[in-house]
């Protein structure tokens, strides 16, 4: 048996608690990155209870969430609803701040994080299968690979410029706007948590309403980088079904979000928000709970 405790894509995270908690508290969970997860982000109900959050936290599932999925063992499975969560490794200084999960009964794992997380926030680097040696038994990397390896010999000032990441203004624009839209969001509910202080029923309303508006416009902003960085991934392997995959789902639901934005002026004030965030997906994990959504346009992909 493969010992767990060697797996490199099964790792001890922290996640924050529940803010109903009150005091911030980090719960150690055993996380694992599924590359084959093209459902979603996955957290146990015991885990999610174990945060601090309740039955009536979970919001309501998408459109295609609600079909379910198909694990690796062939049985259905049915998220029960969805969070968002706070978590980090403390090996690095990175914070992945509310990223989306289904809530899910079945699963023996604290968290699981799906395809589309992996390759939004390239956690996992893709597979490499382009390996050659030259003649003089120096191994390179083929063109098109996605990595690049200096020769022995000192590398000239050209190869160290390549190595430099180029600024991509374009991703850059953005997420500008997503960072605005989200401290002019933070900058709202800060206004209606005074107004309520206050008793000011007529301020917290309309605030409440501008707090709507808010979040419908960060979610599209979000899709919007997320889509941007889909396309960018698939143009770098076009034959590549799941990045595929990727893009026209993030497609699906930019649509959907701005179609309720542009309706949210008939909405009322107790309609449920969508709260778009963090990628979702599913197929195959390595702990064997790997799920396939259930999706109109056909089978899932070829393994």
């Amino acid at each position: 048996m493969f010992a767990e405790d060697e797996c490199p894509w099964i790792l001890i995270v922290f996640a924050v608690s529940s803010a109903k908690v009150g005091t911030e508290v980090h719960q150690k969970a055993r996380c694992t990155f599924d590359t084959g997860n093209l459902q979603g982000n996955i957290i146990s109900k015991e885990f999610a209870l174990k945060l601090g959050y309740t039955e009536s936290d979970f919001e309501p599932l998408r459109p295609k969430e609600r079909n379910g999925g198909t694990s690796a063992t062939g049985h259905m499975h049915m998220p029960e609803g969805a969070l968002h969560i706070t978590w980090y490794h403390n090996s690095s200084p990175r914070l992945y701040d509310g990223m989306r999960f289904l809530v899910s009964s079945e699963t023996q794992c604290e968290l699981i994080v799906g395809a589309r997380s992996i390759l939004r926030h390239r956690l996992l680097s893709p597979p490499n299968l382009s390996l050659e040696d030259d003649r003089r038994g120096i191994t390179n990397f083929k063109p098109g690979s996605g990595m690049v390896s200096l020769r022995l010999s000192s590398p000239t000032i050209q190869e160290l410029l390549r190595l430099t990441p180029e600024v991509d203004k374009a991703l850059d624009k953005l997420r500008s706007k997503q960072a605005k839209l989200a401290e002019d969001l933070k900058t709202l509910k800060h206004k209606l948590k005074a107004a309520n202080k206050e008793e000011k029923e007529d301020d917290a309303k309309q605030l409440q309403a501008e707090i709507k508006k808010g979040e419908k416009k960060l979610a599209i902003s979000k899709l919007e980088v997320e889509l941007y960085s889909a396309e960018k991934d698939l143009k770098s392997d076009p034959q590549s079904q799941t990045r595929q995959a990727v893009v026209d789902l993030v497609k699906s639901e930019l649509k959907a979000a701005k179609g309720e934005e542009s309706t949210a002026g008939a909405e009322s004030a107790n309609t449920p928000h969508v709260n778009i965030s963090e990628p979702n997906g599913t197929t195959r994990s390595a702990t064997g709970f790997s799920l396939n959504p259930v999706r109109s346009w056909g089978r899932s992909r070829a393994r």
